[in-house]
């Protein structure tokens, strides 16, 4: 039996399992609830904004739904938003997402997509955040989140915080900081 020789390929090989190791969710609009931290702390600054959060064009916009549908299906309750944007891309907004999380586990995860739409423009970005205990969830509701670091923006190379009311039945305001 003759044995292919492999020596070149190895190394190639471990180059690209390195390169797919490094990625993750970041550039995902979900962020898998296995992904957050299992020693995150209860008030966690796991989701801290990026050293460029205050240069971000979102830094300010405030998003505010009164059509929101909350439905939950199997362990995740996902939820479709729509309503008014404000601050620099004043407009509409559209946003989907899911909240989860696990008894078991001790944690939960939180993720969205958003876009706006300002002036024929389409500003599209994600929102996430994880961290122990239950947290922000009640059942088929989540939130209010004012602790800064616990939910993340992200829109293209900028990040943030974001503090949000209480995204239930009919109502969502988040706060781009």
């Amino acid at each position: 039996m003759k044995v292919p020789n492999l020596n070149g390929y190895a190394l190639g090989m471990c180059a690209g399992i390195a390169i797919l190791a490094g990625c993750n969710a970041a550039g995902s609009a979900l962020t898998p609830l296995s992904s957050v931290p299992q020693n995150a702390p209860r008030s966690t600054e796991w989701y801290g904004g990026s050293a460029n959060a205050d240069t971000s064009p979102l830094k300010g916009e405030v998003l505010t739904a009164s059509d929101v549908t909350v439905r939950l299906r199997g362990k995740d309750f996902k939820f479709v938003a729509s309503g008014g944007a404000k601050g620099k891309y004043r407009g509409t907004f559209v946003a989907k997402g899911s909240w989860s999380f696990s008894l078991d586990a001790d944690h939960w995860g939180f993720q969205e997509s958003f876009t706006i739409r300002s002036g024929g423009r389409a500003i599209s970005g994600t929102i996430s955040g994880g961290g122990n205990g239950i947290g922000p969830i009640k059942g088929p509701t989540f939130g209010p989140v004012s602790t800064r670091g616990v939910l993340k923006y992200t829109y293209r190379s900028w990040s943030g915080p974001v503090t949000t009311n209480k995204i239930k039945r009919r109502s969502l305001r988040e706060s781009l900081l």
